[in-house]
């Protein structure tokens, strides 16, 4: 990720606790504007990484992840929401 002009790390709820913990500390001390959304699974839920201080949590399904991303990098300075949805839209990104 070093030179990347990243905004947001995306977590996948196959990831163990320790390892998600882990990936949070390291990029919040690293980069400290970084939003860090985590997906939990409907049989994990966000029972298992209630120690973890991500940004956002959210389900697998696309309508609630679009949401949570949109919510995540609104708060950002320099960061576009509609341009980035109207990329994917021409895309078809999907």
């Amino acid at each position: 990720m070093e030179g990347e002009g990243f905004d947001l790390v995306v977590l996948c709820h196959s990831l163990a606790e320790p390892d998600a913990a882990g990936i949070t500390v390291a990029v919040h001390r690293r980069w400290p504007r970084m939003r860090i959304l985590m997906v939990v699974s409907d049989a994990s839920g966000e029972r298992l990484y209630r120690d973890v201080e991500f940004d956002a949590t959210s389900s697998p399904e696309p309508d609630h992840l679009i949401r949570q991303v949109t919510e995540l990098l609104e708060g950002l300075p320099n960061h576009s929401i509609e341009e980035t949805m109207q990329l994917a839209h021409r895309q078809h990104v999907w």
